[in-house]
């Protein structure tokens, strides 16, 4: 074997192990994402929110209150005590409709 055959051939082996990484390269490139089905639920929801955005909108221009704004309020087992004092309460439960004043 002459060194010309011994070079050409390395060169050869050199550039299929090269085109073999391209190749993988590739093939990693073109695989299928999740970008674009990420995008178009962000969309989707963006939409939506902005129907709730507006529905809250015309809500609050007629004075009528949001579902949410119904909700009960409810506390189970509170206590309080000033510093490490004496308990001024314990084991408190108490619930109220949203937007009513309480005082404890």
């Amino acid at each position: 074997i002459t060194n010309a055959f011994a070079d050409a051939f390395s060169s050869a082996m050199l550039v299929i192990e090269m085109s073999q990484a391209v190749q993988s390269i590739t093939h990693l490139l073109n695989l299928k994402t999740d970008v674009l089905d990420q995008k178009n639920f962000t969309q989707s929801q963006f939409e939506l929110n902005q129907g709730y955005k507006g529905n809250i909108m015309k809500k609050k221009k007629t004075g009528e209150r949001n579902v949410t704004d119904k909700i009960d309020l409810s506390f189970q087992k509170c206590g309080y005590s000033y510093g490490l004092g004496k308990p001024v309460f314990e084991e408190l439960n108490f619930s109220f409709p949203q937007g009513t004043i309480m005082a404890v």
